[in-house]
């Protein structure tokens, strides 16, 4: 199922509830599996609790970042079967 860049996985919900983006809950009515890549090991746990897990990790250089960020160099590409 196609997503988008930086839209999240989950919302909060005004009463505080987590709940699954409209991307996710489509490939569980469909059967189909998720598939995702992130950057960094913050973003990867976060998956992680939600059923997805790590199935690649690529690592990478980043030239020219902006001055005093902590730039990532890793991403992990994520999968999780329908639920």
């Amino acid at each position: 199922v196609e997503g988008r860049a930086g839209g999240g996985w989950e919302a909060v919900t005004a009463e505080g509830r987590t709940e699954r983006r409209g991307e996710t809950r489509r490939a569980d009515a469909e059967g189909l599996p998720c598939y995702l890549e992130c950057h960094g090991t913050r973003n990867r746990g976060i998956y992680m609790r939600y059923g997805f897990r790590e199935v690649g990790k690529y690592t990478y250089e980043v030239e020219d970042d902006e001055p005093g960020s902590a730039p990532y160099t890793e991403a992990f590409a994520m999968w999780r079967p329908p639920m």
